[in-house]
């Protein structure tokens, strides 16, 4: 979650204010670009600004920014702590070398750099919402929290901060606050191009929807939609006809949805409705507490026929000295964020008579190498067409092993045994401190006892695998 603040942050395109007067019309071109999302222009137009004027503290910074976004996580941090040394009297600097710090797990160096520049500027919105996340990042949450209130009280619209904030509600469970705060979203730049500009009214939960069709349409990531759309028979149950707009990738899968009268693809046309809501939004519109999740065994059903299919395609199960079990396997997040773990990590849990089967559908072209060449996980990935063989594979394995990405919600979704290794600071959904998930029965959480430990939480599952 925190690696991905990059987008989010107010102000992190500001111009410099000393731009070198030959370079000025260049750098500001690369501002232009940056702040349309044309990256490789950007970027490219930075250095050519580098390249006139190598102490550049504007192009410095914001190439570093850049860096942030494209997860060049070190790079960010070298150049825009080249930009500090060259002039530490500016407290943006100092914000956005704690955003860069922090996404390479330098926590506590990025409080630092906050606090720099509060003592430059106390009334540094981004410093104070940055010295948030950073606490946040390293386990102290009320801090956190402190440093959020600070922040809002310097400016009280300060959607970025709202919404960090509403993550570490909902993580500690505080729903009543966390719910409400997370719409402060569509105030984010990058979170508004998500947005529809529909005409019909938004359901948060008041209209009556007896006889009436509402639109429930999906909003960022497949996870997200795996994980919400079981409020869809929720929606139905109050008496509408219920439209879900779902990613192309997830159409199939979710086609016979219980509670869906129709589901189309995003680009796809849309029939007639009376009214519209996300499906981030529902959880806000039904009041959600840990008591009232809904959170039946599965709620999401393969295709019998993709399942058979899979079946097949794996042949005999491979029997050894213990119970001759398939697992399925996922490692590695989009981004190869802090969510991952390291494939020599995983090949830990290699086991007499255990069979494991990669869930991934991308693989970095090292693992691909290595699994190609020693055959210690069989690799699926070319013959996923979409999340429907996704499912079908999933539903022929006897356990799920991944980290938290689209295959837990996935496998959460299907009911089918899921244990799930998780950072030391989670994303909110997973909260803190408990081994089950109250979003789906069949589901285990294995967590990093302190960050970066991978080897503590693989060697957990190692010994639950033994039992089995």
């Amino acid at each position: 979650m925190l690696a991905r603040l990059w987008n989010k942050a107010k102000g992190l395109l500001a111009p410099a204010e000393d731009a070198a007067h030959d370079a000025e019309p260049l750098f500001q071109q690369a501002v232009h670009c940056h702040r349309q999302g044309r990256l490789a222009e950007a970027e490219q137009l930075y250095g050519q600004v580098l390249a006139m004027e190598r102490n550049h503290v504007g192009a410095l910074n914001l190439l570093g920014v850049l860096a942030g976004q494209l997860n060049d996580r070190h790079r960010a941090v070298e150049l825009i702590g080249r930009a500090v040394e060259l002039d530490p009297s500016r407290p943006g600097l100092h914000s956005n070398l704690a955003l860069a710090l922090n996404d390479v797990g330098r926590g506590r160096e990025a409080v630092e750099s906050c606090d720099r520049a509060i003592a430059l500027d106390p009334h540094c919105v981004e410093a104070h919402s940055n010295k948030g996340n950073s606490l946040w990042g390293l386990g102290q949450r009320e801090a956190a929290l402190e440093s959020y209130a600070r922040a809002i009280e310097a400016q009280p619209d300060h959607a970025q901060t709202h919404w960090n904030e509403g993550f570490l509600r909902l993580q500690l469970g505080q729903f009543e606050i966390g719910w409400p705060k997370h719409e402060w979203r569509w105030q984010l730049p990058h979170v508004q191009a998500y947005k529809r500009n529909f005409v019909e009214p938004l359901w948060l939960g008041k209209e009556d929807l007896h006889g009436r069709t509402i639109l429930l349409h999906a909003e960022q990531g497949l996870g997200d939609t795996l994980q919400f759309c079981r409020y869809v028979k929720t929606v139905s149950d109050f008496g509408a006809t219920v439209i879900l707009e779902v990613q192309p990738q997830l159409k199939s899968l979710l086609a016979n949805l219980e509670g869906a009268s129709t589901v189309v693809a995003r680009g796809e046309a849309l029939p007639r409705f009376d009214l519209q809501c996300p499906l981030w939004s529902l959880p806000l519109a039904f009041g959600t507490t840990y008591e009232t999740i809904p959170a039946p065994l599965a709620y999401v059903r393969p295709d019998p026929a993709i399942v058979d299919r899979w079946r097949s395609r794996l042949g005999p199960r491979r029997l050894g000295p213990q119970s001759g079990l398939r697992i399925g396997i996922a490692w590695m997040g989009s981004n190869g964020d802090r969510r991952s773990i390291p494939l020599a990590e995983v090949l830990k849990l290699k086991r007499p008579g255990v069979e494991f089967v990669s869930l991934q559908k991308e693989l970095s072209a090292s693992d691909r190498k290595h699994l190609e060449g020693t055959g210690d996980i069989r690799v699926m990935a070319d013959e996923f067409a979409d999340f429907s063989d996704t499912a079908g594979l999933v539903e022929a394995m006897d356990l799920v092993v991944t980290i938290d990405t689209s295959v837990a919600h996935l496998a959460g979704a299907l009911g089918k045994r899921t244990w799930v290794l998780l950072a030391y600071n989670p994303d909110w959904r997973w909260f803190l401190d408990r081994s089950d998930s109250p979003w789906y029965p069949n589901v285990r959480l294995f967590r990093q006892p302190k960050p970066e430990d991978w080897a503590s939480a693989v060697d957990e599952v190692k010994t639950e695998l033994d039992k089995l």
